[in-house]
């Protein structure tokens, strides 16, 4: 039978020695072999999901027993692949712009009010309410967070200068 060994399933886990040992740490994607770690600790972090039990397989290895991310032979990588589970924040990009999630009622009200403009992209009737007047501007390359801060007349003066 392979040698059974623990791979670090967390971002980092700490672990108590086996037999008064000082333990250490372990990171994800590494080796450990469970001889090394305290038995009631060892049941803990694997029951907690901070650890996986894996053999080799060839070059690779895969899980030793069913968890609750896998099953039995389920292949898993080993050492640092540089990846993060879309179930965690990866905190290597927090200071990265990301695309801003939309908002599902404003993109609704926002569709209403292009709804409402003219087919051939004339200006809207004066009679609208500001919500298509600012789609309109849109429509003729300006920027919504810029003109959902105007009110309707600026917006009306506004589409009077560009057409004069």
């Amino acid at each position: 039978m392979a040698e059974k060994l623990l791979r670090g399933k967390a971002p980092l886990t700490l672990w108590k020695g086996a037999n008064g040992a000082a333990g250490g740490h372990l990171y994800r994607g590494g080796l450990l072999d469970p001889e090394t770690v305290d038995a009631d600790d060892r049941k803990r972090l694997i029951d907690e999901g901070f650890l996986d039990v894996v053999v080799r397989k060839g070059e690779s290895f895969v899980l030793a027993e069913d968890t609750d991310t896998g099953d039995k032979g389920d292949p898993v990588t080993v050492g640092d692949a540089g990846l993060v589970p879309k179930s965690e924040t990866d905190n290597g990009t927090v200071n990265t712009p990301t695309e801003p999630v939309a908002d599902p009622e404003l993109e609704t009200r926002r569709a209403a009010a292009r709804a409402k403009l003219p087919a051939d992209g004339s200006a809207p009737k004066s009679s609208h309410g500001q919500d298509v007047w600012v789609e309109y501007h849109v429509a003729q390359g300006g920027n919504y967070d810029d003109l959902a801060k105007q009110d309707k007349a600026e917006l009306i003066k506004l589409a009077q200068s560009r057409q004069s």
